[in-house]
C-alpha cells in the first residue's frame, strides 16, 4: 500500500524484518472516539533500514469532513499514541472522499504566544485516476482497493442496480487475481464496507458470490464463516461496552471450535479471532479449564 500512497516512506522501510499491526495499542488510544464513524484506522509497528523502530499511524477517511475535525483526530490519536507507549509516530492520512480539493496535512493549536503543531503525510485517493489503467494490470492487493474506491467514487449516487453490478465486479476482479485466502478476505470486507446494499441486494449479492465461488472453484469464505465473524465481531463489541474482558475472551474461544467445526483452518481463525494458533489447536483443553473455573 506505501508503494502506491507514501513511496518516500516505503523505501525508507525494511520489508525484510516484517511488520506488526498494533490493534490492542490501537484500540487503547481510539476507544473514546465517536461510534458510528465513516473511516478505517491501523496502527502498524514496522523497522527503518538503518534499524530503528517506528509505529505508522493510518488513518483512512471515506467520508469528507470538516478539516479541522478530522486534523483534529490526527492530532489526537498521534499525541496519545506517544504519551502511552513513547513510541516515535509517522503519522499518515489517507483520503478516500469525492472533494479533490479537500486535503487537510497539519493541525495547529496557537494561543498566547505558544505553539503546537503536527504535519501528517497524506495521499488522496483521487489523485489515482489517471493511473487506472496501471492500476487494473497490477497485481498488488492494494491495486484492487485503489480502484474499488475509484469506482465507488464514481458510482456515488447511482441506482442500487448499477451499485449491485459495481460490487460483484470488483469481487469478480478480486477473485481473478490469484490474491492469498488472507488479501481476498480482508479486500473483500473492504468492498462490503464501501459499497453497502439494502438488504435485498446484499441476499442477491450473496447469492451471486456463491455462483461465482463455484465457478472458480474457491472457498476463501463460507456464508456461514461470515456469519460467524460479524457473530464475533458484536460479541466482542458488547463485552468491551460492558467491561467484561472474560466474555470478550469466552467469545473468541467459541467462535473458534464453532469454525473448526466446519472445516475452517487454524490460520484463517486465528487471523478472525486474534487467538494464538497453538490454543486453537488445543481448544479442548481450554474448554475443560474454562469448565473448571
Amino acid at each position: 500500500m506505501k508503494k502506491w500512497c507514501f513511496p518516500k516512506l516505503f523505501y525508507q522501510i525494511d520489508w525484510d524484518r516484517g511488520w506488526i499491526f498494533l490493534d490492542k495499542e490501537l484500540q487503547a488510544i481510539t476507544k473514546e472516539s465517536e461510534t458510528g464513524r465513516r473511516h478505517i484506522d491501523s496502527l502498524v509497528k514496522i523497522f527503518l533500514g538503518d534499524g530503528t523502530e517506528r509505529w505508522i499511524l493510518l488513518l483512512l477517511e471515506i467520508q469528507h469532513r470538516k478539516e479541522t475535525i478530522f486534523s483534529e483526530r490526527m492530532f489526537i490519536y498521534t499525541t496519545r499514541c506517544y504519551d502511552k507507549f513513547r513510541r516515535p509516530i509517522i503519522a499518515c492520512a489517507l483520503l478516500a472522499d469525492e472533494n479533490f480539493h479537500w486535503r487537510p496535512n497539519h493541525y495547529e493549536l496557537n494561543t498566547s504566544g505558544s505553539s503546537l503543531r503536527l504535519e501528517f503525510l497524506t495521499c488522496k485517493l483521487l489523485d489515482f485516476e489517471h493511473k487506472r489503467n496501471e492500476l487494473e494490470r497490477s497485481k498488488n492487493p492494494f491495486a484492487t482497493i485503489l480502484l474499488c474506491q475509484l469506482e465507488e467514487i464514481k458510482f456515488k449516487g447511482k441506482g442500487v442496480n448499477e451499485r449491485f453490478n459495481l460490487k460483484i465486479r470488483m469481487i469478480r476482479r478480486l477473485l481473478s487475481k490469484g490474491f492469498t485466502r488472507k488479501s481476498i478476505y480482508f479486500i473483500f470486507q473492504f468492498i462490503d464496507y464501501i459499497i453497502a446494499l439494502p438488504e435485498a441486494f446484499e441476499l442477491k449479492c450473496s447469492d451471486t458470490i456463491k455462483m461465482i465461488k463455484q465457478e472458480n472453484r474457491m472457498d476463501y469464505l463460507t456464508n456461514y464463516e461470515r456469519h460467524l465473524t460479524e457473530e464475533a465481531l458484536r460479541n466482542q463489541e458488547a463485552a468491551l461496552r460492558n467491561g467484561h474482558q472474560r466474555g470478550i475472551e469466552q467469545g473468541k474461544y467459541q467462535t473458534a471450535k464453532k469454525m473448526l467445526e466446519v472445516g475452517s483452518d487454524i490460520e484463517f481463525i486465528s487471523t478472525i479471532t486474534g487467538l494464538d494458533k497453538y490454543i486453537i489447536k488445543n481448544l479442548h483443553i481450554v474448554d475443560s479449564n474454562e469448565r473448571a473455573n
